[in-house]
């Protein structure tokens, strides 16, 4: 008896440090693709990132640029050190320019955050989504194809 609750002692104190993110060392990037401009206002593909004693984390979010509040669409996961820049597949065949954030470690492998053109080197119109680094496909995130936002 003694011994199992040890263990999960153990497991629950690994739980913690694992999700203990401290908000002074908070910092916000933002995504190297143009925002959207949204029936909610124009929304761009952030990360939100934190140096924590176990590494840095980030988590993925929208941000509206007319109020700066972030949508959260991910926990927060281990980073890594790149992003994914490229003309990118998406599941439903579309091929388009991808700009994403920082490498997160999700489940289901390094994935990046951000948002697919309609065009290999531009395009007119974006949607939000992941790619994910095993598979080398761009996953919509289901919200549909918004104009590129430039101001105004």
């Amino acid at each position: 008896m003694r011994d199992m609750l040890a263990r999960v002692m153990i497991v629950l104190l690994a739980a913690c440090a694992a999700s203990y993110v401290p908000a002074a060392a908070q910092a916000d990037s933002g995504v190297p693709s143009r925002p959207l401009a949204t029936p909610y206002g124009p929304l761009e593909a952030y990360l939100q990132e934190s140096s924590t004693p176990y590494g840095l984390y980030g988590r993925a979010a929208m941000r509206s640029l007319i109020n700066g509040n972030l949508s959260y669409v991910s926990g927060w996961l281990p980073e890594g050190s790149n992003a994914y820049i490229q003309t990118a597949t998406a599941t439903d065949g579309v091929v388009g320019y991808f700009g994403g954030s920082r490498i997160l470690a999700t489940d289901y492998g390094p994935a990046s955050y951000g948002v697919q053109h309609n065009a290999p080197s531009n395009g007119t119109y974006g949607r939000f989504g992941w790619f994910n680094g095993l598979t080398q496909l761009f996953y919509p995130d289901g919200s549909g194809w918004f104009p590129l936002y430039f101001g105004g």
